[in-house]
């Protein structure tokens, strides 16, 4: 599976079957997660095995069913933290779409006291990681009916689609399957005089977290380029 291939394949998935990771996965999202720790200096961690963390929000909301695992998204405070937790977090999101897991960011509902994460690291959420069943359960329909919206066009989702290179429309189509928070898609790339830019309007965590992730999409769907992970920030194509 190609990587513009996985956009395509990844859906958020809240219902596992609750097997543990095989240890050929749990070694290869490992790996994956050092590499991207690595390049973002940041400390994202696999979890495995432990359901602490989401005991309460299943009792209490029954969001989640058959967690074994998550990925803790945290990282050392610093200006844009959340921005750089989306891209890199996406990048794991969907390496773990090529090993054939299943994945849900999680921004919220789970109990982050039970999380523990260095001094000076900020905690945003976690990404749950896992065999996802083959079929969504009834409870999975139902949540997703009730976050359901009509996906935007990328028309919507841009400024200066007609008078940008076809690149930037690739772009766009991978930028429209990215995840958001209640899939409320608050990101606008804009292409004027020759340069890109990407932002949200929005003041919440969870949209910083959205612009990081679909500056991820962006940049696969155009085939290539880097991004200043900012609100506002540019993109310089390869």
């Amino acid at each position: 599976m190609t990587i513009l291939e996985a956009v395509d394949m990844r859906r958020s998935r809240r219902s596992y079957t609750g097997e543990p990771l095989t240890a050929a996965d749990a070694d290869a999202l490992n790996k994956i997660i050092s590499d991207i720790n690595k390049k973002g200096n940041l400390n994202f961690k696999l979890v495995v095995n432990n359901t602490a963390a989401f005991e309460k929000t299943r009792a209490t909301y029954g969001f989640f069913s058959g967690i074994k695992n998550y990925i803790v998204v945290a990282g050392q405070s610093s200006d844009n933290l959340l921005v750089k937790l989306g891209y890199y977090g996406e990048q794991i999101v969907l390496e773990a779409t090529r090993l054939g897991l299943g994945t849900c960011w999680v921004g919220g509902n789970f109990d982050k006291k039970s999380v523990a994460v260095p001094d000076g690291v900020t905690l945003y959420g976690a990404i749950l990681v896992g065999y996802a069943k083959n079929n969504k359960t009834l409870k999975e329909k139902v949540i997703s009916s009730a976050l359901k919206r009509k996906t935007k066009t990328i028309e919507e989702m841009s400024e200066g689609l007609e008078n940008a290179p076809l690149w930037f429309a690739g772009g766009m189509k991978a930028l429209q399957k990215a995840p958001s928070a209640i899939n409320l898609q608050p990101v606008k790339v804009r292409y004027k005089d020759g340069t890109v830019t990407a932002s949200v309007e929005g003041k919440t965590r969870h949209q910083s977290v959205d612009l990081g992730i679909a500056m991820y999409h962006f940049e696969i769907g155009s085939g290539g380029g880097t991004w200043e992970l900012r609100n506002h920030g540019k993109f310089e194509k390869d």
